[in-house]
């Protein structure tokens, strides 16, 4: 039964490299390969034959969404975990009928990042605990901005992550190879689909929320 083969895609080396360490470290898994580049995560997962994927949901080209269909597609035995920093039912309900088997944002911790993969590896389905609660709270009480973040795309759902962590359409028009016209599009969309000023509102509506 173990080590369980894992393999990681993460747009960020640090996270690649963190999560390496971490899970190699415990007897029971043994990272397999990993990759900042989701273009060549398909190849690269064929050749390294993990039983198990950690997909970040917000790259690019390839969109995590994708990324876990196209894996599931080449092959139904290999399971997948997506992985994001948001805590939406919306993503993780999309993500699991693209085929992923478990959700973990990137705010859990690592015994619960450890706790999926065992649990998903034993053929269970397994959603953290932030998704828990916002699946109760949108239950008990939905809101105007739920229904308004959920109707986000996973394009603006990306850009929305550069921008919480301070980069300028021009920085983020680089790392997504687009114009800065384009990105400045999708930032007038998003402000305009949330209701929204300018983006310290927006930080602060996402923080409040715990996204």
């Amino acid at each position: 039964m173990y080590p369980i083969r894992l393999f990681i895609v993460d747009d960020h080396k640090l996270i690649t490299d963190a999560w390496t360490e971490m899970l190699n470290a415990d007897s029971r898994f043994r990272v397999v390969g990993a990759t900042n580049n989701s273009a060549l995560a398909l190849s690269s997962i064929k050749e390294s034959s993990p039983d198990m994927v950690l997909v970040d949901l917000s790259m690019e080209p390839i969109d995590g969404y994708t990324l876990t269909r196209d894996i599931i597609e080449h092959s139904y035995t290999i399971k997948v975990i997506a992985i994001s920093y948001f805590d939406m039912p919306a993503c993780c309900s999309r993500v699991m009928e693209a085929g992923a088997s478990g959700y973990v944002t990137k705010t859990s911790s690592g015994e619960e990042l450890v706790e999926a993969i065992i649990e998903v590896f034993s053929g269970k389905r397994y959603t953290c605990t932030e998704i828990n609660q916002s699946i109760i709270q949108e239950i008990v009480q939905p809101d105007e901005m739920t229904h308004a973040i959920r109707s986000l795309t996973p394009k603006q759902l990306s850009i929305i992550d550069y921008l919480k962590k301070g980069f300028s359409s021009k920085e983020i028009a680089g790392y997504l190879g687009v114009t800065n016209r384009t990105v400045e599009i999708h930032r007038y969309n998003i402000m305009k689909k949330l209701g929204l000023k300018n983006i310290a509102a927006l930080i602060n509506e996402l923080n409040m929320r715990g996204i």
